[in-house]
């Protein structure tokens, strides 16, 4: 897997669950969750950081329950 992959990966088996903290991973929570760790981790790992091109319409909702 590549470095967006593992991010996505680690966002619906929980950490991508932010605000409210409620057991329920979002569309929303996620694409925000990759903004933010992708560009860390690939700077991290390969020198420069790099950017996920999300785009949301519409309302936000669960995409996965947090265990």
């Amino acid at each position: 897997h590549g470095v967006f992959t593992y991010v996505l990966m680690k966002g619906l088996d929980g950490a991508a669950d932010g605000s409210p903290d409620d057991g329920k991973v979002t569309i929303k929570e996620v694409s925000g969750y990759l903004d933010d760790q992708v560009p860390v981790l690939m700077e991290e790992h390969r020198g420069s950081p790099q950017y996920p091109d999300t785009f949301i319409y519409g309302q936000d909702f669960p995409i996965g329950v947090v265990r």
